[in-house]
């Protein structure tokens, strides 16, 4: 049937309405032009606004359409952002492995400057660069270096000391090391080095020198946002990791009631937790290492080591193995505070599908 072709307006189309409304626009804006040009550039007599507004107005009311979700691509992008952004910068240069003499003082300004990984301002007292593999630190004043941790090496052959003032310090970088020296003045001001490298890596992926103590920092990935979940485990590491290979280890957040005083560091099918807390002038705090079920062979499975003056440091690495696996990091041996470690690896599963520290200080 064709449609009807009455010009009644009970029957008329609203369509046919506004169509004609918008013919009588037309035509009275064609005339307003002819008569004053000035109207032209007025933004009320813009040829096309009116109908416009008016085709707007007539037309039924648009559904709002949802937004469309962000593609898996986009979203794994913006991961991979967020990633990044937490990561330390890599390395601009690459540090030789083959051991080399060691610098002289007068190897000094052809050394690499701004080798730190780290934005935080450098150290006021000392400055240092970078000569062949070695890290070269010159000091203002006169210096003695009065703490040294975690294998700086052999003295006279992996470091020596410039003691007198304006007196470099030369300490070779090692893959698969952590170390760390702190510098300090005849007054107050100090200079705290440190590194971690890890034997997959060209360099050190922490390389710092700095007014304050960042050791532990380094050591426990303090940088790096924690994830909740591990990641892939391709295959069980040879051997238990070095302590510089941590240093490209996944930080873990130990579950929703994981203790603030420790990290918890994951790499390969290896575990590493790491406690830390100030000396208490009120209360009697020192950690302790209470093995439950699953974790295998002592100092080959697993290790617990107590640091600090008086235990106020704990460090504890395990092979992750399928099963449960429990143990207790006992905080205070008055009050019976304690973390308890929890991980879960069921059979079939590519990695362990829980790892929690659950605990108070």
């Amino acid at each position: 049937m064709l449609p009807s072709t009455s010009t009644s307006t009970s029957t008329r189309s609203p369509w046919t309405l506004a169509a004609t409304r918008r013919a009588a626009r037309l035509l009275s804006g064609a005339l307003l032009l002819a008569l004053s040009p000035a109207l032209a550039a007025c933004p009320s007599s813009k040829p096309g606004a009116a109908e416009e507004n008016e085709a707007e107005s007539d037309a039924p009311p648009k559904k709002s359409q949802p937004k469309p979700a962000a593609s898996a691509k986009t979203s794994a992008s913006a991961a991979a952002s967020a990633s990044q952004a937490v990561e330390p910068a890599a390395p601009k240069w690459t540090v030789p492995r083959t051991p080399s003499d060691m610098p002289s003082e007068a190897d000094w300004d052809s050394g690499k400057a701004d080798v730190e990984t780290s934005a935080e301002g450098k150290a006021t007292l000392c400055t240092m660069r970078l000569i062949r593999e070695w890290a070269a630190i010159r000091c203002k004043t006169s210096v003695s270096l009065i703490t040294q941790q975690l294998e700086l090496g052999k003295a006279g052959t992996d470091y020596v000391v410039g003691t007198a003032s304006g007196a470099t310090t030369f300490i070779r970088l090692r893959p698969g090391v952590a170390g760390y020296a702190k510098f300090a003045s005849d007054g107050d001001a100090t200079a705290h080095f440190s590194y971690s490298w890890a034997e997959s890596e060209p360099a050190p992926s922490y390389l710092l020198l700095s007014d304050k103590d960042r050791h532990h920092e380094v050591l426990t990935r303090a940088d790096v946002k924690p994830v909740d979940e591990l990641p892939a485990i391709a295959a069980p590491l040879a051997e238990r990791p070095k302590l510089g290979d941590w240093s490209k280890a996944t930080r873990l957040s130990g579950g929703a009631q994981a203790p603030g005083d420790c990290a918890l560091l994951a790499l390969g099918d290896w575990l590493r937790i790491h406690c830390k807390r100030p000396l208490s002038n009120t209360e009697f705090e020192q950690y302790a290492f209470l093995p439950g079920e699953g974790l295998g062979e002592k100092g080959k499975d697993y290790l617990a080591e107590m640091r600090g003056l008086v235990g106020t440091e704990m460090v504890v690495e395990l092979r992750m193995q399928k099963g449960t696996q429990t143990a207790k990091i006992r905080v205070n041996p008055v009050t019976g505070n304690q973390h308890t470690l929890t991980v879960e690896w069921p059979e079939g599963a590519a990695k362990p599908e829980k790892v929690a520290l659950e605990g108070k200080r």
